[in-house]
């Protein structure tokens, strides 16, 4: 059988967790983020890649990163 999950994780601060400040979706890309810096020592993702990840527009993406 096909292993259909894909496994990421991070060690996210509290308080991307805690704060009213960031929406949930917001909160799921940092946390993607923050993988890829702990794997790679850089975050190499783009906009366009994270809008295609996560079905969101372009725009979206990048205005949740500047957040």
């Amino acid at each position: 059988m096909e292993n259909d999950y894909i496994m990421i994780y991070a060690v996210v601060p509290k308080y991307i967790y805690e704060t009213k400040q960031l929406t949930p979706e917001e909160k799921l890309i940092a946390e993607r983020i923050i993988a890829l810096c702990r794997k790679e020592g850089y975050c190499w993702i783009t906009n366009r890649k994270l809008s295609e990840m996560y079905n969101i527009r372009l725009e979206t993406a990048s205005r949740h990163i500047k957040c």
